[in-house]
């Protein structure tokens, strides 16, 4: 696939409910089978982690400025150097540090996702312009040849 030509495979719009995550998980699996299995095993989790953990967030933490109920976009982009996936919610600014997120006590209950997701990610971003954008991007590895595999 070219670079300049992203592989776009899931933008869906979703309420921001707890029931979402499970809709975000669904997508990603349903991205990572239109993917085929040139994504290395160890990135898909990692990026199916952190996708989860910023819904989680967007869920439990949103305030919302007008009426209605609340909601998001996702848009999952496969690059052929690169994965990203790109969050709006339209909720007040999300007051995040997200550059020096880290994990808190063994013995907190949560805080956990944004120090998770820079974790295991390359590049976690936020900005807010009126809306909230989440940046979450992985480098991709190539998948390594099956054992005993030859040319």
């Amino acid at each position: 696939m070219p670079a300049e030509q992203p592989v776009i495979r899931q933008v869906f719009d979703a309420p921001a409910t707890p029931e979402s995550i499970e809709l975000v998980l669904d997508a990603a699996q349903q991205w990572w089978d239109d993917l085929g299995g040139d994504v290395d095993m160890h990135v898909r989790h990692a990026f199916t982690t952190a996708l989860a953990e910023v819904t989680g967030n967007i869920v439990a933490h949103g305030r919302r400025t007008a009426g209605g109920p609340r909601r998001f976009d996702l848009r999952l982009q496969a690059h052929r150097d690169r994965l990203v996936a790109e969050f709006t919610d339209h909720d007040e600014s999300a007051e995040v540090d997200v550059e020096h997120a880290t994990m808190p006590p063994p013995e907190s209950e949560d805080g956990r996702g944004l120090a998770l997701a820079r974790a295991v990610l390359d590049r976690v971003e936020h900005r807010y312009d009126g809306a909230n954008h989440w940046l979450l991007e992985h480098r991709r590895l190539p998948v390594p040849a099956a054992p005993g595999g030859g040319e």
